[in-house]
């Protein structure tokens, strides 16, 4: 058994090769170099030495689904519970009707807070996700506006109430907090948004005779403390778990029966042809986590968004990916094509957009027909770095890596002639 970087021992017999969670996208490594993907170095580790290989997953990523439709992978479903109890039952809360209603207590639904009410009751226990830690993700000035941004990125500060400090999650930068905005002079810095802090402080306050504990980056910050949070879960020491996504890797919780998404349409906000896809598996795998015995497991949506389709989807026990695999064969996205992140960066905004405009006059001289850029990303300066990337669409025919080969080394040639200080980074394949 073992991680990713297992894949690079050396192996004299290997027979076989079993990823499970093969969907999960920490088998990416993006930073630091090399970029590839734990999965796909499976595959290519079994076809070098003729092993048979098994990729396990609830919810298989669509370039799995993708190959089995080509005749590629062999399927095999597993269409029985190993424990007795039926489906997990599904709920969406219109969050924004139940606030019209008067039916919001802070950040949950009434009926949210009764359910919850009537698992504790039964001696049962109670999953809250919201993947986000923090407090808040940013504080905001209520007389003129302002928002604390880090220094050293263009991002802005998130509110850790407990330690009392603004801190950024890119490069660590921290100030400690106060309620006076550094813009105007006033007292007027309020909290935005939720995290797992203010979610855990919010439970506490309604349910004051109940365990509650919170499960995240925070909190597990060494091996001993994440090692108690679960031991104490699961040995049913607490009532209600606070959880990131950290929490909906394959656990097993006797009496975990019910779970609870707040601001669950936070899944769609990143830039990210993979939202829908990613938000499915998410749901299907918190799903998993509850009714593991006897008991059957109910999951509860908080949304402002009830008629996406991913949550219509889920509701009915479909998960879209047909209609997803349509649409990136439509729009020419993987698992159709090939696709290549190419990221410049410099602490010189003038250096990355002048290096890029070359690249982007080279791009089409090294045989890419099809690409976008240069394009920020969400967060386009990062630990004082501004940074601007290309997507690069390949065919996938055996004239992809020729053309990668082709770029990757007239970009070389372009650093060592241009771009002194540059930094570029190729990533196949991103996640």
């Amino acid at each position: 058994m073992g991680l990713r970087s297992s894949l690079f021992l050396p192996f004299d017999e290997l027979g076989l090769i079993v990823v499970d969670e093969e969907h999960d996208n920490s088998y990416k490594q993006s930073d630091p170099a090399p970029r590839y993907n734990g999965r796909d170095a499976a595959l290519m580790l079994a076809r070098i030495h003729g092993a048979g290989i098994v990729l396990g997953s609830a919810t298989p990523s669509l370039e799995s689904i993708y190959n089995c439709h080509s005749g590629r992978f062999s399927l095999v479903e597993l269409n029985h519970k190993y424990h007795s109890a039926g489906t997990t039952t599904t709920e969406v809360i219109d969050t924004i009707r139940e606030g019209q209603k008067g039916s919001m207590e802070g950040l949950f639904s009434r009926r949210t807070l009764d359910a919850i009410g009537q698992r504790l009751q039964k001696n049962e226990q109670v999953l809250v996700f919201r993947n986000r830690r923090s407090y808040s993700p940013l504080v905001q000035c209520m007389y003129c506006g302002d928002i604390p941004y880090c220094n050293n990125c263009n991002v802005s500060l998130n509110y850790h109430k407990k330690r009392s400090i603004l801190k950024c999650h890119y490069c660590e930068y921290a100030i400690r907090y106060n309620t006076i905005c550094t813009k105007c002079g006033r007292p007027g810095l309020k909290e935005r948004g939720c995290g797992t802090e203010m979610i855990e402080e919010q439970l506490r306050m309604f349910f004051p005779g109940s365990k509650v504990a919170r499960f995240d980056a925070e909190t597990t910050s060494s091996k001993v403390n994440e090692e108690k949070l679960l031991s104490d879960f699961a040995a049913g020491n607490t009532d209600i778990l606070v959880g990131t996504q950290m929490i909906s890797k394959g656990f097993d919780f006797e009496r975990l029966t019910l779970i609870v998404l707040v601001q669950a349409d936070s899944m769609f906000s990143t830039d990210d042809f993979r939202a829908s896809e990613k938000a499915m598996q998410l749901l299907v795998q918190l799903a998993g986590r509850s009714g593991r015995r006897d008991t059957r497991g109910h999951i509860i949506v908080q949304t402002d968004r009830p008629d996406n389709q991913v949550y219509i989807d889920f509701l009915e026990g479909e998960d879209g990916m047909a209609r997803e695999l349509q649409e990136r064969k439509e729009f020419g996205y993987p698992p159709f094509v090939r696709l290549v992140r190419i990221s410049v960066k410099h602490p010189s905004k003038e250096r990355v957009e002048g290096f890029c405009d070359i690249i982007a006059r080279k791009l089409p001289e090294w045989g890419v027909i099809d690409f976008t850029g240069p394009v920020p990303p969400p967060v386009e300066r990062v630990k004082r770095e501004y940074i601007l990337n290309f997507w690069v669409k390949l065919k996938r025919n055996t004239d992809s890596p020729t053309i990668k080969s082709t770029i990757f080394a007239g970009i070389e040639s372009l650093v060592r002639e241009a771009g002194r200080g540059v930094s570029v980074g190729f990533d196949p394949d991103p996640l």
